[in-house]
């Protein structure tokens, strides 16, 4: 087993590097904002690496969640959003590879489910 280091930026950047191989990787990109204004663009607050280490999930200063392949190979980003509940999301906590946790500002904690294959999902229960 070896160890893997995750860098998330705010802006959407996703970078792994195996310590094992000493090798940097570029992931696709967590976000996928067309927007050409960069304080329209959702930031990121937080992370976790789901626990099968295929995907993370990346919660935003809006209240969003995305899910996103930890690959080098394009794929699209799900983006899920926390109901009408726009908060920053403090922190994610992966329970499963298909349940996710979301800790909002004032005390809002949501469930949420997803397929294996990172895709799917909503809200559970509060």
């Amino acid at each position: 087993s070896s160890t893997t280091l995750i860098i998330g930026t705010k802006r959407g950047s996703l970078l792994t590097f195996d310590f094992a191989n000493n090798v940097w990787t570029r992931c696709a990109p967590w976000t996928s904002s067309t927007s050409s204004s960069p304080s329209v663009a959702p930031q990121g607050s937080c992370m976790d690496v789901r626990p099968d280490g295929k995907f993370v999930a990346v919660g935003t200063t809006t209240g969003d969640i995305v899910i996103a392949p930890l690959s080098s190979s394009p794929s699209s980003s799900s983006q899920h959003s926390s109901l009408d509940y726009k908060t920053t999301i403090q922190s994610l906590h992966w329970i499963t590879t298909s349940h996710l946790l979301s800790f909002h500002i004032k005390g809002v904690v949501l469930s949420w489910r997803y397929d294996d294959d990172g895709g799917g999902g909503g809200d559970d229960d509060v």
